[in-house]
């Protein structure tokens, strides 16, 4: 088997655990526990992403409120 298989594949299940991971919740410190990370860079990626994608949901619900206040 390449090499680069091997690669792409630990790197798939790292980048999807990374992002589960952060969107349930875990901090970059426990991310890079977690995944043996030195520095916070990466770990930042995921946490970042998954406080977008929060942020959005909880503003679709503040919007959705606004519409029932002007009924």
């Amino acid at each position: 088997m390449w090499r680069t298989t091997t690669f792409a594949s630990d790197r798939g299940l790292r980048k999807a655990g990374g992002a589960r991971a952060s969107e349930q919740g875990a901090t970059t410190e426990q991310l890079k526990a977690l995944f043996g990370w030195k520095t916070s860079a990466q770990a930042d990626t995921y946490t970042r992403k998954a406080d977008r994608a929060r942020l959005a949901r909880d503003s679709i619900g503040v919007l959705a409120r606004e519409d029932d206040d002007e009924r």
